[in-house]
């Protein structure tokens, strides 16, 4: 599990035994870290898959590894509450300062430098503009409702960015089952949401934003969820390694007797993949499938647009995205032909508002800026 990844030196482990399989190489690299620590040793790692699934992300995983990939560090894009968040603490800081000038103490943080004089100037007028700051001749200070927000405990929330990880605790009845990402809620969907956590599937029946808790109860769905996973999806990078895997004969010198006959196995009920092109299956009672192995990201982005264009429901996963049964093959090929004809750009996923709620500092942005970033 994650307990020994971060933040816990441990110098004499001899082995790390990997339940199923963390969803990226860092974090594998990390775990797998933890051992061959002393003089005379090696790193090693057992990995012990469970499900089809998590044998295939595994398989994938040790590739990227292998090949010396490791994931990028990318910081999010345009992050205008932790802005907010700086700017508040600068006033905070300096009993005050200068509307003019502020922005000079953290212009040279990449994000920050990025975004444009305009939306920040429009930042600070809603801050004002909601009392969280005030301006006294030029000096922005905390206002009433920023004071009466973050002074508590002497400001302790103003200067944690995040206070716990963006994770959300599933109850069923008062059994904590685990926990899954936030992502997991972020997409719009009708009809109920089903979660696979603990080897079983469960339907979500309520979700409480400020807590981040979501009750469920047991459900018999679980083909629908098999590729939707507990986590934040997967990465188009590792879903394409998987597609690797499927769409290939080869085996590794590291897979066990019992993973190489279990892969050959799940080959075989691929038969029907292609390792150079994505491909559309139909007929089955569920209706079509498209299996891009794109990652959970682009699927996401790609299932707003395909819903706009077909008017229906699309579910997304990290490797499929699900059309109605009433939709024929060529009504999907005719949206695929449309959505070829926007500028990427302009394809965003869908948000669900409820999301923002439980954003650090929300309340420091327009609603526009918030649903932007």
């Amino acid at each position: 599990t994650s307990v020994l990844e971060l933040g816990i030196d441990v110098g004499d482990l001899d082995r790390v035994i990997q339940i199923d399989s963390p969803p990226t190489v860092s974090s594998f690299l990390q775990r797998m870290g933890r051992s061959g620590r002393r003089p005379g040793t090696v790193r090693n790692c057992l990995f012990l898959a469970t499900t089809d699934e998590t044998l295939m992300q595994a398989a994938a995983l040790l590739d990227l590894f292998s090949d010396g990939y490791v994931e990028p560090i990318i910081p999010p894009a345009e992050p205008h509450h932790v802005l907010s968040q700086q700017l508040m603490a600068l006033a905070l800081q300096e009993g005050g300062v200068g509307r003019r000038d502020w922005f000079d103490w953290v212009s040279g943080v990449p994000a920050f430098a990025a975004m444009s004089r305009q939306h920040i100037e429009q930042l600070v007028d809603w801050m004002l503009e909601k009392q969280i700051l005030w301006d006294e001749e030029g000096i922005l200070w905390l206002g009433q409702r920023g004071e009466d927000t973050y002074g508590r405990r002497n400001f302790l929330e103003l200067f944690s960015v995040f206070m716990s990880p963006p994770l959300f605790s599933v109850l069923h009845g008062r059994q904590e089952l685990g926990f899954v990402d936030e992502m997991t809620f972020l997409g719009k969907r009708d009809g109920p949401r089903i979660l696979l956590l603990g080897g079983r599937a469960w339907q979500v029946n309520h979700i409480d934003w400020q807590r981040r808790v979501a009750y469920v109860q047991a459900s018999d769905q679980m083909g629908r969820s098999r590729w939707k996973g507990e986590g934040q999806g997967l990465s188009f990078r590792l879903c394409q390694a998987i597609k690797g895997v499927l769409a290939t004969d080869g085996h590794r010198d590291f897979w066990s007797r019992r993973a190489t006959e279990r892969l050959c196995g799940i080959r075989q009920d691929y038969a029907w993949l292609d390792g150079d092109s994505t491909v559309i299956l139909a007929g089955s009672d569920e209706g079509a499938r498209w299996w891009t192995f794109a990652g959970a990201g682009a699927n996401a982005t790609l299932a707003s647009g395909l819903s706009q264009s077909t008017h229906s429901r699309v579910e997304h996963g990290s490797f499929t995205l699900s059309f109605e049964y009433r939709l024929a093959t060529n009504d999907i090929e005719h949206a695929l032909a449309q959505l070829r004809n926007f500028d990427i750009g302009e394809i965003q996923p869908e948000i669900d508002e409820r999301t923002i709620d439980g954003l650090k500092f929300a309340e420091c942005l327009p609603a526009s800026f918030a649903m932007r970033m």
